[in-house]
């Protein structure tokens, strides 16, 4: 069900769908403050508070973004971050990606296609926490056949700007561009991952 007024499309709330050009923009303005007040993005994009409130509320309900604090795993005592290739069993795949899954230095678990059948991305808070993680933790997932770690030295590169990402290669056609788009690294002020 749709509702139009002065031109506008309005979904009910009850419906999902691709996000819209507002939904973009809201999530542009969160990009760049997930903490600032609904009243104030309103303002940017002309809307009464409450229109923001519920699209905002909309995003969030259908999982569509997250509003989280994005920590710094060396000032938190994490300075060790590693991606971990796995390989398994194939007819235990779906029970170690579980498995995976419910590791507390694990911060997400990716099924991939290639030489591993997933790469996990962790932290730890020495190299004594990853040998122990790699002999005794995973070691003792039935099914793991072989990891391959992949330590990270220094992050060039880490943003959370999907307006960036969605619009890299592509013009404003929808057709190839020379792939010059804009680069943001972790101290560009970003503050929130949405």
């Amino acid at each position: 069900m749709h509702l139009t007024v002065r031109n506008r499309e309005l979904r009910t709330v009850d419906e999902a769908s691709e996000p819209d050009a507002l939904d973009l923009q809201l999530i542009r303005l969160l990009q760049e403050d997930g903490r600032r007040p609904t009243a104030a993005i309103a303002r940017d994009v002309g809307l009464p508070e409450a229109t923001v409130r519920r699209r905002i509320d909309r995003l969030i309900r259908e999982k569509t973004i997250r509003i989280v604090a994005v920590a710094d795993d060396e000032k938190l005592g994490l300075a060790l971050h590693v991606l971990i290739g796995v390989q398994t069993d194939l007819q235990d795949v779906e029970t170690i990606g579980s498995a995976l899954c419910a590791l507390q230095e694990v911060r997400w678990v990716g099924m991939t296609t290639g030489p591993y059948d997933y790469v996990i991305e962790a932290f730890f808070h020495s190299t004594r926490h990853f040998h122990h993680f790699l002999t005794t933790v995973m070691a003792h997932i039935p099914g793991v056949k072989r990891t391959e770690s992949l330590t990270v030295l220094s992050l060039l590169k880490d943003i959370y700007r999907w307006d960036l990402l969605m619009q890299a290669g592509k013009d404003r056609n929808g057709g190839e561009t020379t792939g010059e788009t804009e680069h943001l690294s972790r101290g560009g002020g970003l503050n929130a991952r949405v």
